[in-house]
């Protein structure tokens, strides 16, 4: 049973590609403050790993918060590419989200605003599941002691290493929200990124400012409609999907993330789950016990990958007439 998705990814594109491929995992972050700020740090994380070999292609991977962590992390930089590229010869050319909200979080299963939001997932942790969030909590704190986090799960499989129990460390990636990162390719460093959890949903108020970047509609689809127009940058969401209740002709499917428009729908991939709820659901995205299509998502990353690289190989071979002919018949 595969567990630990960065070496998968790592190793299914190696074979694929034939080429050199790694993964780096960036650090635990504060899910606390403003956005901004998560932003400028993985930012700055991000140009010191080009520093001593800057000629890599680059893929971001984000669970959730991180999503939107990444996002802005590819306007940051595409916005100073055509005078002042930081990145100088490494490339970004895609990103891979897994339940991001992007437009927000589904109002069918949260209020609109931080408060409830906070006050609502409290009531989706029983107290049954504390001992595997306890644990998650010992592991975060380790050599960060005053990193802080809403704590979103207590029901993965083996969140992290437990008092008596060590889990591998691949079941700490994307199991919650705020893990953000990135998988380089050709020649490459490839960068993940998770956030580590470590405090209870009481102490979640903390974190109203980092969250309330959901609450703006606005500012969400304009962020979503710019990374999509971003050239050379292929971005795709994978998204949960409860489906209905057998029996119950009236519900709806139900998700984490509130849907995006029609128009930008072809970017959002649906993984359907038979979890009990929406987080549940979302936390467990990675967890091939919870996620009936866990291997599903995994290849079909690994694929999107593949193409991504090819796509921005047949560009760099080309002209920008050519490049431009090229961007038209992908698009189609």
């Amino acid at each position: 049973m595969i567990k630990d998705f960065p070496n998968w990814m790592k190793t299914s594109l190696q074979e694929s590609l034939g080429t050199s491929v790694d993964t780096v995992v960036y650090p635990s972050y504060k899910t606390t403050g403003d956005l901004s700020v998560a932003v400028r740090n993985f930012s700055a994380w991000l140009l010191d790993q080009v520093k001593t070999d800057n000629n890599v292609d680059i893929v971001l991977l984000g669970h959730s918060m991180g999503g939107i962590v990444g996002a802005e992390t590819i306007l940051f930089f595409d916005g100073r590419r055509h005078y002042d590229n930081p990145l100088r010869n490494a490339s970004i050319i895609g990103m891979l989200a897994y339940d991001t909200p992007f437009y927000s979080v589904n109002e069918g299963f949260l209020s609109s605003t931080a408060s409830s939001l906070v006050e609502k997932i409290d009531r989706y942790l029983p107290s049954a599941t504390m001992a595997t969030a306890t644990a998650t909590a010992a592991t975060a704190m380790e050599g960060k002691g005053t990193t802080r986090s809403l704590r979103l799960t207590g029901s993965q499989q083996t969140a992290t290493k437990s008092v008596a129990t060590a889990s591998k460390s691949s079941s700490n990636w994307g199991l919650f929200a705020g893990a953000v990162g990135a998988i380089g390719v050709a020649a490459v460093g490839a960068y993940m990124a998770r956030d580590k959890i470590s405090s209870t949903a009481s102490d979640a108020y903390d974190h109203l400012e980092f969250v309330s970047a959901l609450m703006d509609r606005g500012r969400c689809h304009k962020r979503m409609e710019a990374l999509l127009e971003v050239s050379d940058v292929f971005v795709r969401c994978f998204y949960i999907k409860i489906p209905p209740t057998p029996g119950n002709n009236g519900q709806q499917h139900r998700t984490f993330i509130a849907l995006p428009p029609d128009e930008t729908m072809y970017a959002f991939i649906p993984v359907i789950t038979t979890a009990e709820s929406e987080v549940a659901a979302h936390t467990s995205i990675f967890d091939p016990r919870k996620n009936d299509y866990y291997y599903t998502v995994g290849s079909d990353s690994a694929s999107l990958i593949a193409e991504m690289v090819a796509r921005h190989g047949r560009k760099k071979q080309h002209t920008p007439q050519q490049q431009q002919q090229q961007a038209d018949l992908d698009l189609d």
